[in-house]
């Protein structure tokens, strides 16, 4: 069970980098008055770190 956290953690992961990434392409703007980019980033980097705690906690 432990190998497919790390692997669900990892997984998780790198669908977030993806996104993330593929964010930037749009502006991003500021907390204000926010872009089109900003909520992407904002969900991936959530994942990101969902992705981080269970690779951690898989260990």
């Amino acid at each position: 069970m432990k190998n497919l956290n790390f692997v669900s953690g990892l997984f998780l992961m790198a669908i977030a980098l993806i996104f993330g990434l593929v964010s930037f392409k749009y502006k991003i703007g500021e907390f204000s008055r926010a872009g089109p980019g900003l909520f992407p980033l904002l969900v991936s980097s959530l994942v990101f770190l969902i992705g981080l705690a269970t690779l951690v906690r898989s260990r």
